[in-house]
């Protein structure tokens, strides 16, 4: 699941699209331990998504880390506004749009790693699903 957390109101995205949800149907998502039930959440940028939640959001993955691997030496501005434009998607305007970029652009940089040819991404993409990333 994609979550992009505005002040009051989230947007939520997974296979079947995006919608808006409120922050109290959000907030059980983050704080479960990874590997429990429900699974993890990606966020852009988890300090931000904790303190706007009111959680530790010890459950969420944060895209920018996953941004930074797969991207090392590029720039980006904190924010699924900021990866999208990284990326060359559409710049998201609501926060269902924001969810929906969260979702594509780990889809992205997740199919960038796989077809990287440098020998050292296996190893450090397994460290990384053993921390929640799959």
């Amino acid at each position: 699941m994609f979550v992009a957390v505005g002040h009051g109101a989230c947007g939520v995205a997974d296979a079947q699209g995006a919608r808006r949800a409120e922050p109290a149907e959000v907030r059980p998502l983050l704080v479960a331990g990874l590997g429990e039930a429900p699974p993890p959440v990606v966020v852009c940028h988890r300090p931000t998504a904790a303190a706007r939640l009111g959680e530790d959001a010890r459950n969420a993955l944060d895209i920018l880390e996953l941004y930074a691997f797969t991207c090392p030496a590029d720039p980006v501005i904190p924010s699924p506004r900021g990866i999208a434009a990284a990326l060359g998607l559409p710049a998201p305007a609501t926060l269902e749009q924001e969810a929906a970029t969260l979702r594509d652009a780990t889809a992205m940089l997740l199919a960038r790693l796989a077809a990287s040819r440098n020998p050292e991404w296996p190893g450090i993409a397994s460290v990384m699903a053993r921390g929640g990333w799959n």
